[in-house]
Parts: C-alpha cells; sequence; structure tokens
C-alpha cells in the first residue's frame, strides 16, 4: 500500500528552527565567552511562533502514521 505524506517542515518553519540551531550550537561552544542577548533574545520570542507553527503538522503526522497501523493491522 502507498502512502502520501505533506512535508512536516516548510521552508519558513525550517528557518525558524535554523536560529534555535545556531543558537544550540553558539551556547554549547561559546559558552565562555558572552553571548549576544540581545540577539538571542530576538531568536527566545521566535520560540512561541515556531512551536504554534509546528504543532499542526507535527500532529497530522502522527494521525496518518495512526491510520497507517490501523491499516496495516487490519490488513
Amino acid at each position: 500500500m502507498k502512502y502520501e505524506f505533506e512535508l512536516l517542515i516548510d521552508d519558513d518553519l525550517y528557518r525558524l528552527f535554523d536560529d534555535f540551531c545556531a543558537f544550540r550550537h553558539k551556547f554549547r561552544h561559546l559558552y565562555s565567552f558572552e553571548l549576544d542577548w540581545e540577539r538571542e533574545c530576538i531568536v527566545a520570542r521566535k520560540f512561541p511562533v515556531t512551536v504554534k507553527k509546528f504543532k499542526v503538522p507535527i500532529t497530522d503526522f502522527f494521525k496518518k502514521m495512526e491510520q497507517v497501523d490501523q491499516n496495516e493491522e487490519s490488513d
């Protein structure tokens, strides 16, 4: 059986995630240096929007995976 899935992460969401990955990298590798907290606050303010934008596609993905599982069990 063939299943079709939409993109889980679109370009806008990818760019938002990329900001958080960059922060994580800086924090892990430059923690002994001063971070640009003004810049990091800008990234932090994007977090609620990022979560909201990711919630819909990830919820849809899990629903589709449940459907796939149910279809496989019924076969």
